[in-house]
């Protein structure tokens, strides 16, 4: 496998676990916003150390290495 095209099937998988955390993110402040609660800087690295968002990402980590590989 040249490495050109792991480094382009890791960087698509990085792209993929922000995709990923951009949406939990949101989904936070959507919750946040039907609740009347103000987040702030508290917020980011809750969303990270989630288990739902660990196995989303590692997911779309995988299957976006996986697409780029094959």
């Amino acid at each position: 496998m040249p490495r050109i095209g792991v480094a382009v099937g890791v960087a698509t998988g990085l792209a993929a676990v922000v995709v990923v955390y951009l949406a939990f993110l949101a989904h936070e402040f959507v919750k946040a916003g039907r609740a009347n609660v103000a987040l702030g800087m508290g917020a980011l690295p809750y969303v990270a150390t989630r288990p739902a968002f660990l196995i989303a990402a590692a997911v779309a980590f995988a299957l976006a290495l996986y697409k780029v590989l094959h």
